[in-house]
């Protein structure tokens, strides 16, 4: 019987935690981490707005770049043309006067 004994595990007299006596600096610990928290997910959330902000920045920044470029494009083609035009009437009044 003495090995029966020694083999099984007699159960020890531990004392209970007493919660009611955790002292006050802890809790405020526990309450400053949670604010930590809270205060880390606002800068994340911040950051993150930061970022969709700068991104449309950037999109609106691209889009009137290439309105720009497009106005050029235009203004080019448009230059083009009435050059173009300008010498087709100085052929015409060449042939004109060479009839003459």
């Amino acid at each position: 019987m003495s090995q029966q004994q020694s083999s099984s595990q007699q159960p020890t007299d531990v004392p209970a935690q007493d919660w009611a006596q955790v002292p006050d600096t802890d809790l405020e610990v526990h309450t400053s981490n949670s604010e930590g928290t809270e205060q880390a997910k606002e800068a994340k959330k911040g950051k993150q707005e930061a970022l969709r902000k700068e991104k449309q920045a950037e999109a609106h920044h691209q889009k009137a770049e290439e309105a720009r470029l497009e106005r050029e494009r235009q203004e080019q083609e448009e230059c083009e043309r009435w050059e173009h035009e300008e010498r087709a009437d100085q052929e015409r009044q060449e042939v004109i006067e060479a009839a003459r």
